[in-house]
């Protein structure tokens, strides 16, 4: 603006073209840069607002990981998620908002902090993708090329839709699709070695203030039995360590059948 203005009233042409090239390109690149750094941060704990450590505990692919002695103190147990639940359900306005976004950005550093190495590669590569992607939408619409853009656009959109129907699936199968024999013989029992947000549902008006308010979230579960790790999806949430009941749905992925008392 400053380069626009003192262009504009010293007649200085090349001042004022130099000035409008920085605000339609300069500021969307900007934008961006600071919203990859920003998402980087927060995946990766070190954003501020965090409730847990930035550092994160190193895995295989053969074992799951597990919190060590420093991470103990930010881990969070049942009545911690219900009082972070209740703490957000009982705000209003901004600090409801506030509150969620926290919420939120602490289960999304803890997803990464439990992944899998493999798991941390496949996820960087889908970010790198997407970043990619939405750049280019930018660039092609910045360049007057329409097909790109759109075309861009519909790869955006098309593979977040697909990773949430994916999704969707996975939770509605194990949340509905196991149950016991009548003589429970398809019944196993196993260990809880982690439990992870996996998604949430909420609602908040068109207003600007209006309340934010989660009604409904679902926790991904890492089961360890017999040797074996299964993976589960839950409405309750689970500490480390805590029995569970379950029967297999498919391959890894389990229903839980005896739910926790909050």
């Amino acid at each position: 603006m400053i380069c626009v203005l003192c262009g504009t009233f010293s007649g200085n042409k090349f001042l004022t073209d130099m000035g409008f090239i920085i605000l339609s390109i300069g500021v969307p690149v900007c934008i961006f840069v600071l919203v990859v750094v920003g998402l980087i941060l927060m995946i990766t704990g070190r954003l501020g607002g965090s409730s847990y450590s930035s550092e994160t505990p190193t895995s295989t692919d053969s074992e799951a990981a597990t919190p060590n002695s420093a991470d103990s103190e930010t881990s969070f147990g049942r009545k911690e998620e219900i009082d972070e639940l209740n703490a957000i359900n009982s705000s209003y306005g901004y600090e409801s908002r506030i509150r969620s976004g926290e919420y939120h950005a602490r289960h999304v550093a803890n997803n990464y902090r439990f992944a899998k190495d493999r798991e941390k590669i496949f996820g960087w590569l889908f970010f790198g993708f997407l970043m990619t992607d939405f750049a280019l939408i930018v660039v092609f619409a910045i360049l007057n090329i329409l097909i790109g853009s759109i075309v861009c656009f519909a790869i955006f959109g098309g593979t977040i839709l697909i990773s949430l129907i994916v999704k969707i699936i996975l939770e509605q199968l194990s949340l509905r699709g196991g149950k016991p024999n009548a003589d429970g013989s398809n019944v196993l029992n196993g260990v809880v070695l982690f439990c992870v947000f996996s998604s949430s549902t909420s609602t908040s008006g068109s207003r600007r203030y209006h309340t934010t308010r989660i009604i409904g979230v679902k926790y991904r579960l890492a089961i360890e039995a017999d040797g074996k790790q299964y993976f589960a999806y839950t409405r309750d949430y689970f500490e480390e360590g805590e029995a569970v009941s379950f029967v297999i749905v498919k391959g890894k992925l389990v229903s839980v059948i005896n739910n926790c008392k909050n």
